[in-house]
């Protein structure tokens, strides 16, 4: 059971008010928040926060992640008991286990390694595919069940990507593949990152020294995916929220699936869960 503390709503709106006073008092005074478009960094957060603060959200997200999991019967999402649950009140299945976080001894490498492929191929399944994919997949929020298989809890933060993000993915990870950075600025630009008062050259010098500094094997470490995602802020590239989640949760996920199973290739599963339509483009 998940309850919404009494008074929290009215906590988080007033220090929502302090941040946008400090947002719009930021890009009006300096070059950097101006640069960062701070206050609608603000906005967007605020977005998720109420969306957090609704159960009814997180219930749903839970129900559509645990459909897009069906897939993967090593990992599951706690059944939501939808007429016990409101805005202030979640009720789910409990799910017998301990969080991967208090595991204090490393688990037997050919199991860890079954668990880590379950866990990663049902989000980036769902990631692929346009379904929900947890948004924040620390070890915290995965528990190793009674029974030996994985569980994902907290679905307040969560994504979907839309057709066009997914195709743009596609071609970042083509590009990254193919250590082409005028195919990985295009990708940028058709998701709408770039943007329009930088030098094009200046960001495919950019994007070239990332490639030949994250991904000389042709293939990126998981830690690229963090790199990656500073570099587009430090370009002024603003990507799609839906995307930011993704990277951020690949980010997250590779910290995880690392812990289940040391050396983990976290982007060449991504690679191969592509399949077919990765492989063509």
């Amino acid at each position: 059971v998940k309850v919404r503390r009494p008074g929290l709503r009215e906590q988080v709106e007033r220090d929502l008010a302090i941040a946008r006073w400090l947002a719009r008092t930021a890009e009006r005074r300096t070059t950097w928040g101006a640069q960062y478009q701070v206050t609608s960094l603000v906005d967007e957060f605020s977005d998720v926060l109420h969306g957090e603060l609704d159960f009814h959200v997180e219930a749903r997200h839970a129900i559509e992640a645990g459909a897009a999991m069906d897939r993967q019967p090593r990992v599951v999402a706690p059944q939501i008991i939808n007429s016990l649950t409101s805005e202030r009140m979640l009720v789910m299945e409990r799910l017998p286990g301990v969080p991967l976080s208090s595991q204090t001894s490393g688990m037997e490498p050919a199991r860890g390694r079954l668990l880590a492929d379950a866990l990663c191929i049902s989000q980036v399944q769902a990631m692929l595919k346009g379904e929900r994919f947890h948004g924040d997949p620390h070890p915290g929020n995965v528990l190793v069940l009674d029974n030996g298989d994985l569980g994902l809890i907290d679905f307040g933060i969560a994504g979907r990507l839309d057709t066009f993000e997914r195709a743009s993915v596609f071609q970042m990870l083509v590009a990254i593949k193919l250590q082409q950075p005028s195919l990985l600025h295009e990708a940028m630009v058709s998701i709408g990152a770039v943007s329009p008062t930088r030098d094009p050259d200046e960001i495919e010098r950019a994007l070239s020294q990332f490639l030949a500094a994250d991904v000389s094997s042709g293939l990126p470490s998981p830690d690229a995916l963090t790199d990656l995602l500073a570099l587009t802020n430090k370009l002024e590239m603003k990507l799609p929220r839906s995307t930011t989640t993704m990277f951020r949760a690949l980010a997250t996920l590779a910290g995880t699936v690392e812990q289940l199973s040391p050396g983990y290739p976290l982007i060449d599963v991504i690679a191969d869960v592509g399949g077919a339509e990765f492989r063509e483009r």
